[in-house]
């Protein structure tokens, strides 16, 4: 019989994650599935980092419990990490994370002066990512918290629309390009929102809608995402902290692509693109919210990475 010591940390961690992952599609999670992924956890002979996040799901304090948990378990580690310098607010506007900044002129003047980019920057891009859906960005009334304006530099990397289900996506790629299970938390989270609806509002802005793992090709989506974020890398070639923790204005002067092959970001498998999973740069990938309010014209102007077959 071969040693669980035979393989990688890493991966024996990832088998728990993994078995975390499925049952958080169920609501509540059964108390004896939680001790069948302890048992194994202990079997693999590491610590089950999953059951702080499943054992809640399966009380009483369910809503609670899980609405805490959105609000304070990766955002909190991440200020406590000391890794919140990469958002160019003060302290107090962040909180323990998810908290706004809506009156911060500095970080919006950072954030406005990304109009002035070259086209096919990073830094552009984002500019017409926020541009062309007409998000208010950190530092303004209205904005998103600048935790969560991180995770719209992967959106355009990782070239994932903004739909309820891209959100999926993109959180799937980013817990993953986190070795650390805190970053599995930012998964449970969006499955809390967006699958079983055990979580009613979360990371500022998000609101429930639940059900969208009920189909299939959302199934593949989620399990491609997971593969391009093991994949992933901080730009530095690292991957302590994961995407979210890169302090994305060091590099939005480089183009695009370039950003993308230092972070070693594979292209959407054709399964993945066959399921679905819509470009950044596709209408399809807009909420119809979006799309009655969108300005068409950065659409016309970009196009969407390749697929697996054009590595």
């Amino acid at each position: 019989m071969i040693s669980p010591d035979a393989f990688p940390d890493v991966f024996r961690e990832r088998i728990v994650r993994y078995m975390g992952l499925v049952a958080l599609l169920l609501n509540p999670v059964p108390s004896e599935v939680i001790d069948a992924i302890h048992r194994y956890a202990s079997a693999l002979g590491i610590d089950d980092d999953c059951g702080g996040v499943l054992e809640p799901a399966s009380s009483e304090r369910q809503h609670a419990v899980l609405t805490d948990f959105a609000r304070n378990g990766y955002a909190r580690q991440f200020v406590a990490d000391g890794r919140d310098g990469v958002l160019h607010t003060s302290p107090g506007e962040v909180g323990t994370g998810w908290g706004i900044a809506e009156n911060d002129p500095a970080l919006a003047d950072r954030w406005n002066a990304l109009s002035s980019g070259t086209p096919g920057t990073l830094g552009r891009d984002v500019w017409d990512f926020y541009a062309s859906r007409r998000f208010i960005v950190p530092g303004l009334p209205g904005s998103a918290p600048p935790l969560l304006a991180q995770h719209d530099w992967v959106h355009v990397l990782a070239d994932f629309g903004t739909r309820v289900d891209c959100e999926i996506e993109v959180f799937a790629l980013l817990a993953e390009s986190d070795d650390n299970p805190a970053g599995f938390s930012l998964l449970a989270m969006i499955l809390g929102l967006f699958d079983t609806g055990a979580i009613d509002h979360a990371a500022g802005i998000f609101d429930a809608d639940a059900g969208h793992l009920n189909d299939e090709r959302m199934a593949i989506r989620l399990a491609d995402a997971l593969r391009r974020g093991i994949s992933a890398r901080k730009p530095d070639g690292t991957r302590d902290g994961g995407l979210m923790s890169v302090d994305w204005f060091e590099y939005a002067d480089l183009p695009t692509s370039e950003v993308r092959q230092r972070c070693l970001i594979p292209y959407k498998s054709n399964a993945a693109l066959s399921a679905g999973s819509p470009s950044t740069w596709s209408l399809t990938g807009l909420s119809a919210y979006q799309m009655a309010h969108c300005d068409l014209t950065p659409f016309s102007e970009h196009r969407s990475i390749g697929t697996l077959s054009d590595l």
